[in-house]
């Protein structure tokens, strides 16, 4: 989102589009960097000191200005959804490990989740809208439950464009939740990210 201006008090101030009353509008959400970690993905604070404890990649920062939030929260059966991906992503990292190609670990994912009753499609087309034509050539990874798009890695890192691809995927869809899980890792939990539109 491009930064606009607009006056604000007799000045004009940068912003990102939000409704503000003087300084700044943070949002934890659809912007980089993006804390997977957290279970609240927009805060809401006036001029207080924001602070996650227990997450070393966040410093206590100082914010000020209004925020808001705009964003409904996840449904309850999504959520469930959502741990039990999680818990098919770690059984499938248990017996694999890390070093294997993303197209192993999306076969045996799919697998995983179709033994444990829980639907899944894999490769499905996505169509992009661009003004007045449809664009195809773009693929989910995992559709689970038509409900949560699950895009798979096997990287050193997952990299902000990871991150901006899965947002575009949300976007594209309508869908809100999507998980990144990488399993180039020790610890499977080290490597999911939760992202939500």
């Amino acid at each position: 989102m491009r930064p606009v201006s607009r006056p604000v008090n007799g000045k004009d101030e940068k912003h990102r589009g939000f409704e503000t009353a003087n300084e700044i509008v943070f949002a934890h959400v659809s912007f980089f960097p993006l804390c997977s970690l957290c279970p609240l993905w927009l805060k809401i604070v006036f001029q207080k000191k924001l602070s996650h404890k227990g997450h070393k990649e966040h410093k206590e920062r100082t914010l000020k200005g209004p925020l808001f939030m705009s964003y409904a929260p996840i449904p309850p059966e999504d959520e469930e959804l959502a741990y039990q991906i999680i818990g098919a992503a770690i059984e499938v990292h248990r017996i694999l490990g890390p070093g294997f190609i993303e197209s192993i670990y999306e076969k045996a994912l799919e697998h995983e989740l179709k033994l444990r009753g829980i639907p899944v499609e894999r490769q499905q087309k996505l169509i992009v809208q661009f003004k007045d034509i449809r664009i195809e050539g773009q693929r989910l990874d995992l559709l689970v439950g038509g409900r949560i798009i699950v895009d798979l890695k096997a990287v050193d890192t997952v990299a902000p464009i990871h991150q901006a691809k899965l947002l575009s995927y949300l976007k594209t869809t309508g869908l809100r939740l999507g998980l990144i899980i990488n399993f180039n890792v020790t610890v499977l939990k080290d490597g999911v990210e939760r992202m939500v539109r």
